[in-house]
C-alpha cells in the first residue's frame, strides 16, 4: 500500500522515529484496510501523487495500481487518475468511493 505525502504534510516524527512510523502505519492500515489480520506493507513517498504511484508500482515490479476515486472528472479533478491512466505502462484499477456532497 502506497501514500505519498506532499512536503507539506510529511508528518514530523523529529524524535522517536523507530516508533513513530510504525504507530502511522498501523492507523492508517486500520483506517484504510477492512481485510482482518492482512499483512499489507505501507510504503510511503514524498512528492507528486501520481508520478510517485508510477515510479513506485513500476520499483515494486506491481501487476496493478489500484486507486480509490470520486468518479468525478469535472475539470480540475482526477489529476491522479489523469496522470496514472495516462503514464503507467500497467494496468490501472479504479475503484469507485463513496460519493461525498460536494
Amino acid at each position: 500500500m502506497l501514500h505519498v505525502h506532499s512536503p507539506e504534510t510529511v508528518p514530523a516524527f523529529e524524535d522517536q522515529r523507530h516508533h513513530e512510523v510504525p504507530a502511522w502505519e498501523g492507523e492508517f492500515v486500520a483506517r484504510f484496510v477492512s481485510v482482518p489480520n492482512a499483512h499489507v506493507e505501507v510504503i510511503q513517498r514524498v512528492g507528486v501523487a501520481a508520478d510517485r504511484i508510477v515510479a513506485v508500482a513500476c520499483d515494486v515490479e506491481a501487476d496493478l495500481i489500484a486507486l480509490g476515486w470520486n468518479q468525478n472528472l469535472a475539470p480540475g479533478r482526477a489529476q491522479v487518475v489523469r496522470e496514472a491512466l495516462t503514464h503507467s505502462t500497467i494496468p490501472v484499477l479504479l475503484v469507485p468511493t463513496p460519493l461525498s456532497g460536494g
